[in-house]
């Protein structure tokens, strides 16, 4: 009598507990809208409620979660399209007093001039060369910004960058 009760007994508390470990492993998946369903009236009844309970929470989050995530991504291409925006037009505002200094650096470099002021000249053309070429950059990162330009990937000396850099400074 005792092996059948203990029988009985087990049998009654396998199927609850298998459906316990059948949401872990659901939700350890990340089903996270598996239910457990338990009514034995007992501890694993409230045990599997707990479970369902966390479920919800887990479901709510993840939900939550993914909102956020959506609104930040649509954030970041909102401020990324502003900043292509704002590249494009200040590097073309900033294109034409470019144009005028440089005219005028080069005039100026080809006045007859004394030696150490021919010297300050041929350093403000080279100057504005330089700042002419970062404008350049950044109207060309901004047309790469906002998908005008397609990157070619190819080999190149560095030592023509390098140099480019020295030059700079």
């Amino acid at each position: 009598l005792a092996v059948a009760g203990s029988y009985i007994l087990a049998r009654r508390m396998v199927a609850p507990i298998t459906a316990l470990e059948t949401g872990a492993q659901e939700l350890a998946a990340g089903v996270l809208d598996h239910r457990v369903s338990v009514h034995t009236g007992d501890e694993l009844e409230m045990l599997a409620d707990r479970f369902n309970y966390m479920a919800d929470r887990l479901h709510e989050s993840h939900s939550e979660l993914e909102h956020k995530v959506v609104r930040r991504t649509l954030e970041l291409e909102t401020a990324n399209r502003a900043k292509s925006l704002f590249l494009a037009v200040a590097s073309h505002d900033l294109r034409q007093p470019m144009h005028a200094l440089g005219l005028f650096s080069s005039q100026l470099s080809r006045k007859p001039l004394p030696h150490d002021i021919r010297r300050l000249a041929q350093q403000i053309e080279a100057s504005v060369v330089a700042l002419g070429n970062l404008l350049d950059a950044l109207l060309d990162m901004s047309k790469l910004d906002a998908g005008a330009v397609i990157p070619e990937i190819v080999d190149f000396p560095v030592s023509d960058i390098l140099d480019r850099i020295e030059g700079s400074f």
